[in-house]
């Protein structure tokens, strides 16, 4: 029976939080949410109590925005009264929330119930009385393992970094970064002013009980107090506390700013305070030192009379806390179990005690030299394609796991796993993913060769048709990590749909980190590879030269195609072809490049691309080592190509002379449509002049100068539509282009005479009977003249230094 701990509510769209919200506040509902969900659009406030069973699984809830709060919009928030309720394993990021009193991120009174594993990763909070940035008011109840990165803002009275109150409740294993703020109490009406304990900041809660604890926890966070008052408090963890509170094990190295005496970087009164430590700055010896604090705590910057001070964390705070320090993790600042964010670094070796929990954020690569991991590794990733990396050169101890993410939006995926068990443990549904064998050149049938490390797949990312998950989601894979793999590479002649020849394989990226493709070499393997995006339905392309739309760096979790001539192996480890580093500059040793792009005008979204490039060395027709086939891309996208014979070509690298004509085929499904062409030009000492032939209209058009519009019409002929007309020729320091061929063209109802020199000539325009129509004298490199009454073909002729030009067009009026 649904609504059970052990059998949730699904939770996967904007319309089930307001259903949750509907559910009597009489019956516990247990829900778990099974991707992202973006709540762009969605304005949500909820000041209603419920009993919720909450179980977020580490997905996102994405831009949520609080309903504005107005007189009779206060106590609003995520979920404004829990009882008796369990939240955990959620993520918040760009959560927004301007609201009355009691103004809090996820919940506004927190009652017998408990917070585990919950992040607010990115946001804003802002409040009247009482705000917080994750409870306003916590009466019985725990939060662990919590963390807060945002801006908390109270604009009267009072703010906590992630508690305002706490009433025989407890903070545990929890950290604030950010900006805490709080308006001055004398700007607030006279009522506000009378109707709280006063103005102040503290960096964990604002007010706690003698019944009540803080441990384990710190704050990293900028506390901001607008008050000209000298009695209020700016404490680093907790500023007000009563008789019996608990603050122990604790961290504080943020910054306390404002006017008035009480800046305190723990609490503001003496209490029984079990090794509390927080970084502080001695402008009178001019440096930074940790300070330890027992039984006293005073205002620093006024006396240090008790403490003691060293430029080392205290042993036993360490130890006896709990504490560890480690310059890879959390910015090098102390963290416990379950909490550890880990900055990029390059170290020589990184151990993991057991039941730790190295959490890597998007964008962050961890290179080491020797990997010792007895707790968990998680490798997160984000919806803007950020994903972590990690790469080592030798691996101990493997007693516990990897977990890799990678964001996967809509559509069908080529994924990889970058483990030894390969793809047996996933979030997503491993018996819906298939495989390509190369040798019989025949997809394998679903959920085969599962285990075999190396492999690519496709997976869907669909609601219905065999969804590997059902919605855009982070999905993870989890294992020990590859350090080597050998691709068994087959060979088929059969085709593979949408490619050109035989000899395809469906391989993928067997590491936690990117695969250098470049350091990777084989003579019965051409260089491109090919990866399919499904965000735009096309195909990406790298080659050896650089063209394409990819660097050589497969992403981990990646799979992508390649072209075998005749069966063999290719033998990789993570320590000759895996990086974490940032791609090299993109054109700096690669050869000249002409990159040509087809987009419809009415959607930019809707474009394709080919690339030709100068490679005196590449041979006639496909040139494994350098070209790449066109892959046909998905239906509502068009495809642009040169062609070779009866092939079309991606990346064409050829020996461009002094003229070099490629035929250019395009295809799109929707006739009348219009796209504009546009050509850039990456070269390094040639010049390269580029006409587009457009056999349509029978005109040329200076490409290579601005950009060309046409309407993609029918095209019965069995030529391509267009062709390139590209010259080549050297530039001097002082010298004009030379080598170049001269052009005549038609530009609407004008025609264009494009000379190799720039020197007065005179011209004749004649029939094809030999009379003469018009004449003119040029006087420019190009120039337009008079074009013929009525349409047909016609001959041009003009005196040039090396003789008489003459050139034939088709003019239409």
């Amino acid at each position: 029976m649904v609504n059970s701990a052990t059998n949730r509510y699904e939770i996967s769209l904007p319309g089930h939080i307001t259903w949750l919200r509907n559910q009597s506040r009489n019956t516990k509902v247990y829900c778990e949410q099974v991707n992202n969900i973006n709540l762009s659009g969605y304005s949500i406030g909820d000041n209603y109590s419920r009993q919720i069973d909450y179980d977020g699984q580490d997905f996102e809830i994405q831009n949520l925005t609080y309903t504005p709060g107005q007189n009779g919009n206060h106590r609003k928030s995520f979920f404004a009264t829990l009882n008796n309720s369990a939240l955990q394993n959620m993520r918040f990021t760009n959560l927004q929330h301007s609201s009355g009193q009691e103004a809090a991120g996820i919940c506004t009174f927190f009652n017998s119930s408990l917070m585990f594993n919950v992040h607010i990763i990115s946001g804003s909070i802002i409040g009247e009385i009482r705000s917080a940035g994750f409870v306003s008011k916590m009466t019985s109840s725990t939060i662990y393992n919590c963390s807060l990165n945002a801006t908390v803002k109270d604009r009267c009275q009072g703010v906590g970094g992630l508690v305002y109150q706490l009433i025989d409740s407890d903070i545990n294993q929890c950290y604030v970064k950010g900006l805490i703020r709080n308006r001055p109490k004398e700007l607030c009406n006279t009522a506000k002013n009378n109707n709280g304990k006063g103005t102040g900041i503290g960096g964990i809660a604002y007010i706690m009980d003698g019944n009540s604890s803080i441990s384990n926890s710190y704050c990293h966070a900028e506390l901001e107090n607008w008050t000209n008052s000298t009695d209020k408090v700016r404490a680093g963890i907790v500023a007000v506390t009563s008789t019996g509170a608990v603050v122990e094990n604790c961290y504080f190295a943020g910054q306390l700013s404002g006017t008035g005496a009480l800046n305190q970087p723990i609490l503001p009164t003496i209490n029984p305070i079990s090794t509390c430590v927080y970084t502080l700055t001695d402008s009178a010896a001019g440096s930074s030192y940790i300070w330890q604090s027992n039984n006293l705590i005073n205002s620093f910057g006024i006396s240090y009379t008790g403490m003691a001070s060293s430029n080392n964390y205290p042993t036993n705070w360490l130890v006896d806390g709990g504490w560890s320090l480690d310059p890879l993790v959390n910015n090098g600042l102390p963290y416990q179990s379950g909490i550890a964010q880990v900055s990029s670094s390059t170290i020589s070796s990184l151990t993991i005690p057991s039941g730790q929990v190295y959490e890597v954020f998007p964008g962050v690569a961890i290179d080491a030299s020797t990997l010792n991991n007895d707790g968990t590794i998680i490798l997160r990733a984000n919806t803007n394609g950020d994903y972590a990396q990690l790469r080592f050169i030798s691996l101990g101890t493997t007693n516990n796991s990897v977990q890799q993410f990678q964001y996967l939006e809509t559509g069908s995926h080529a994924i990889a796993s970058p483990f030894t068990s390969g793809f047996t443990t996933t979030s997503g549904d491993n018996t819906k993913l298939y495989s390509y064998d190369a040798t019989a050149g025949a997809w394998n049938a679903m959920g085969t060769n599962l285990s075999t490390p190396g492999i690519g797949y496709f997976a869907r990312v669909d609601p219905t048709q065999i969804p590997f998950v059902t919605s855009a989601a982070t999905a993870s894979i989890s294992g020990t990590p590859n350090t080597s793999n050998t691709w068994n590479i087959g060979y088929s002649s059969v085709f593979a749909s949408g490619a050109s020849s035989g000899g395809w394989n469906l391989i993928g990226n067997p590491y936690t980190c990117g695969l250098d493709w470049s350091t990777i070499s084989n003579s019965n393997i051409n260089t491109a590879i090919y990866i399919w995006d499904p965000g735009s339905s096309t195909y990406k392309y790298s080659t050896s030269i650089g063209g394409g739309t990819l660097t050589g760096v497969v992403p981990p979790m990646q799979a992508f195609w390649v072209q075998s001539t005749a069966a063999t192996t290719i033998s990789t480890s993570m320590v000759a072809n895996g990086t974490v580093a940032s791609t090299p500059t993109y054109y700096k040793t690669q050869p000249d490049q002409l990159e040509l792009s087809v987009t419809l005008l009415s959607d930019s979204s809707i474009i394709d691309k080919l690339w030709v490039a100068h490679v005196p060395a590449a041979q006639d027709g496909f040139d494994g080592a350098f070209d790449a086939w066109k892959m046909t891309n998905g239906p509502t996208m068009p495809n642009v190509y040169t062609c070779d014979a009866s092939e079309h070509l991606a990346v064409n690298a050829t020996n461009v002379g002094f003229q070099t004509v490629l035929p250019m085929g395009f295809d799109y499904s929707v006739p009348g449509s219009k796209f504009r062409v546009e050509l850039i030009k990456r070269t390094q000492g040639d010049s390269y002049q580029v006409f587009l032939e457009d056999k349509q209209t029978g005109s040329f058009y200076n490409i290579g100068e601005s950009s060309y519009t046409f309407k993609h019409e029918s095209w019965s002929q069995e030529a391509p539509r267009f062709a390139l007309h590209i010259n080549r020729g050297s530039i001097g320091v002082e010298t004009d282009i030379v080598n170049e061929t001269s052009f005549v063209y038609q530009d609407g109802s004008d025609l264009i005479i494009k000379r190799a020199s720039g020197e007065s000539s005179s011209y004749q325009i004649f029939n094809l009977t030999g009379q003469e129509i018009s004449s003119g004298v040029i006087t420019e490199f190009i120039q337009r003249i008079e074009s013929p009454p009525i349409s047909g073909m016609y001959i041009i002729q003009w005196m040039s230094g090396t003789g008489i030009q003459r050139h034939k067009i088709q003019f239409i009026k």
